[in-house]
This record gives structure tokens, sequence and C-alpha cells, in this order.
């Protein structure tokens, strides 16, 4: 069983009221979990960089864009965490609740030495796609401070 629906049935994972989880597109796309349109563009790379102003062919397309933004944050947060706590790049013994808790540890140690550290060597490693470099709407700026949901 893949790792997201037994977390669902057995893990005790729930998606709280108002809020949403992106998910690939090996998943489908249900009341909680926002999956891409199949068919459509999706990776960053499939778009049009060279103009300010993108144009979409429809509105599945820009869904897919601003799903594509939002998980290339989501992916370079996790890989700065990785990169920072060596603890998240093995398995881990410990009980679903306890990783859960290393998680959020480490999301909180990230945030307090982001906040109070000038010069994070972590982040002049980390920077923008430069697809994503002239986003006007923020989506693509560079992962700073980590925020719960």
């Amino acid at each position: 069983m893949r790792v997201l629906p037994w977390a669902c049935e057995k893990g005790g994972f729930v998606v709280p009221e108002g809020k949403y989880n992106l998910v690939d597109s090996g998943y489908a796309n249900t009341e909680k979990f926002l999956a891409p349109y199949r068919g459509e563009h999706y990776h960053i790379s499939q778009f049009d960089a060279s103009t300010r102003a993108r144009v979409h062919r429809n509105p599945r397309d820009l869904y897919n864009h601003r799903h594509a933004q939002l998980r290339n944050v989501v992916e370079r947060t996790f890989g700065i965490l990785k990169k920072r706590f060596k603890i998240l790049n093995v398995a881990t013994p410990f009980s679903y609740k306890v990783q859960c808790l290393i998680a959020m540890a480490c999301c909180i140690i990230h945030n307090f030495i982001r906040r109070y550290q000038a010069n994070d060597n972590i982040f002049s490693d980390e920077g923008p796609d430069e697809q994503d470099a002239e986003n006007e709407d923020g989506v693509g700026d560079l992962v700073g401070v980590i925020e719960d949901s």
C-alpha cells in the first residue's frame, strides 16, 4: 500500500477543514487532495518563461501551472530540510506519531535559525528556479519560514 492511502486509512492522517494537499498525477483529484489535470502542460519547463505575462491555453493549463509552481516550492522546502536535518534522510524506527513530531521539531528549529541567524549557509546554495525567478505573485519565491497549515 502507498504511504498516503495508508496514512489516511490506518495512520489517522486527516486533512483539516478548509485545507488541501497537493498531490502528483499518481493520485486522484479528490475533495482534500489536489492533483494536476492529465493531458495538460504540467512541468515548469513546459510553460513559456520567455514572456512576463504567461499565456495559458485554458483554465486547466493555468491550474496546472500554479500547481507545478507550488509543488516546486514544496520540493525545495523538503530539500532544504533534508539538507539541514540528516534524520529526515533515513527511515527511522519511530512510530508515525513520533516521526510527525520529529518533522515538526525540524521545522521549528529551521524557523528559529532563519529568524535569528542572518547568514544561513543552507540558503546560499538554494535559490528559486530560473523559470520561477520572475514570478510576480510570489509563488516561486525562495522558501523562507515554514508555516503550519
